[in-house]
């Protein structure tokens, strides 16, 4: 009876250590996973990024020219028109 104790108190630890281990190389692979990006993907925000950049420039370059006209006007003293701005 001893002996069936001691038996089943050492599988139960073996198990034990063993779905402990397992949970460890699970949580490890996934942090692993969930840190590593794909070069690939890099590459396609650094592209996204790039065009979102070149649309900012193009905005950029239509207020400064409208900001631009709209002072020219001002100088002259009149009231620009639509027409006039674009």
């Amino acid at each position: 009876m001893e002996d069936a104790v001691i038996l089943l108190t050492l599988s139960v630890t073996v198990i034990l250590i063993i779905l402990a281990s397992g949970c460890c190389f699970y949580i490890i692979q996934r942090t692993k996973a969930r840190w590593t990006t794909d070069t690939s993907q890099i590459e396609q925000f650094e592209d996204r990024i790039q065009a979102i950049d070149a649309r900012l420039s193009d905005l950029q370059d239509i207020v400064i020219s409208i900001d631009d006209q709209l002072k020219r006007s001002s100088h002259a003293n009149t009231t620009p028109t639509l027409r006039e701005i674009s």
